[in-house]
């Protein structure tokens, strides 16, 4: 397993297999299943960390499998969301009311669902992360007292990069950095190593090796990495009215 384990409940819906490839983007490991009767059965053999309805089931099954979620002794703890349209005839108070944790209107931002994520995922010392990441695999350049070496990268956000090291540099190191998006010039960075092999238990599961902080970089490689990481996690959503993500992120 490579991430918390999410299940979305909602069958083979459009809305349901965008939101999985979402999170599967953003390092998440999701579990689709066909309704809430599932979503049961699923618990009874290895609970989630978290539970995402599709406001598409029926209503019926919906609150009753809730029901049954909040009444189990050791399911009651597992926070639930919501995944309604916006036009949808139930108040943000009703679900409230219902036992949900959380209600995401769609079409949401991505940051939107980025920040729930961390909000209900990232608990005891894990960190909470201000920006979404991505699995990054293009090699990167870091120089360090005028020693250049390559590394292979794990994971990429607008905040920093993990590199893969079977000796990282000590924590508080600083680096330039320099790495190349597909099809982008490129793209250079003042960095510091925050911590090292691994050490915490991530989102992405860290192999040994070292996260850099950026620092410093120009408004336009920022606004780059930016645009880049965006497209890279909306490469297979679909954009229109049946979308369930707004293409106004920035």
């Amino acid at each position: 397993m490579r991430g918390l384990r999410i299940i979305i409940a909602g069958g083979k819906l459009s809305s349901t297999l965008q939101l999985y490839n979402l999170l599967d983007c953003l390092g998440y490991e999701a579990i689709i299943t066909e309704d809430g009767a599932q979503a049961l059965a699923l618990l009874e053999a290895k609970p989630a960390k978290l539970i995402i309805f599709d406001g598409h089931l029926p209503a019926r099954d919906v609150i009753a499998t809730q029901e049954q979620i909040k009444r189990h002794p050791q399911w009651a703890h597992i926070p639930l969301i919501m995944m309604a349209a916006q036009h949808s005839k139930t108040s943000n108070e009703e679900y409230f009311r219902f036992g949900y944790e959380a209600l995401l209107n769609s079409p949401f931002d991505l940051r939107k669902l980025h920040t729930l994520m961390q909000e209900f995922l990232a608990t005891g010392k894990q960190i909470k992360r201000q920006h979404p990441r991505i699995r990054f695999k293009t090699p990167v350049v870091v120089t360090h007292k005028d020693k250049i070496e390559v590394y292979q990268p794990l994971n990429l956000s607008e905040g920093g990069i993990y590199l893969q090291s079977g000796e990282p540099l000590p924590v508080g190191t600083s680096v330039d950095l320099s790495l190349t998006l597909p099809g982008q010039k490129p793209l250079n960075f003042i960095g510091l190593v925050i911590y090292q092999k691994g050490s915490r238990i991530e989102v992405l599961r860290a192999k040994p090796g070292m996260a850099i902080k950026f620092q410093k970089t120009d408004n336009q490689a920022a606004t780059t990495l930016s645009n880049y990481i965006t497209s890279a996690v909306l490469e297979d959503i679909p954009a229109g009215a049946d979308s369930i993500i707004s293409r106004s992120t920035g």
